[in-house]
């Protein structure tokens, strides 16, 4: 996507169903199709998606490293970690797989997650007590591995106040809420 005549650009996006794209209604409202959009207007943008609804991060541990390198590399993942319960030291040590891996092959890496599980309108009382409790846990796991990486940079989504980013299965972001993501990941490079 953009003019041939510019620097090319390869963008990886990777992770669980918000990278995927679910709850936006057309592509270019996906955080792979805003990156696409936004980096035409200066590279030659190639965008490859490889999101898919559930993925933890010990899925992405068990693909290994991509074959190809990446100018940057969007991974979207731990919400389900989160969700499935997944244990706190299986999650660390495929976290730490997956860094190893990914930072090998791309200039930048952003990690985003897990996404806020405890504000999720799908979640009733307790259940959002549960979240709370687990979403900081694996947080700080990323935050303190990535940390580890010169070229892998953390954030954690969130939504201001009274921002409607929810699609209608109140689970997974509305277009709003892609954007939202997108510009969080944006802010978060360091180049480009």
């Amino acid at each position: 996507m953009g003019d041939l005549s510019n620097s090319q650009m390869k963008i990886l996006v990777h992770g669980d169903s918000v990278a995927a794209g679910v709850g936006a209604y057309t592509p270019e409202q996906t955080i792979a199709g805003l990156l696409a959009q936004h980096f035409s207007t200066t590279h030659y943008v190639t965008v490859v998606n490889k999101g898919k609804p559930g993925v933890r991060m010990i899925d992405l541990a068990n693909q290994g490293a991509p074959d190809e390198r990446y100018d940057l590399v969007v991974l979207i993942v731990s919400s389900n970690d989160v969700y499935k319960f997944t244990p706190l030291r299986r999650f660390a040590l495929a976290t730490r797989e997956v860094l190893d891996a990914y930072s090998a092959v791309a200039k930048q890496v952003v990690i985003a997650g897990p996404a806020k599980m405890s504000e999720l309108p799908a979640l009733i009382g307790g259940h959002r007590m549960i979240m709370r409790f687990r979403e900081h846990r694996y947080a700080t796991i990323l935050a303190e591995t990535c940390e580890k990486y010169s070229n892998v940079t953390h954030i954690i989504p969130y939504a201001p106040p009274g921002m409607h980013i929810f699609a209608p299965d109140k689970y997974h972001p509305n277009p709003e809420g892609h954007r939202l993501w997108f510009e969080l990941i944006l802010k978060s490079l360091s180049s480009f």
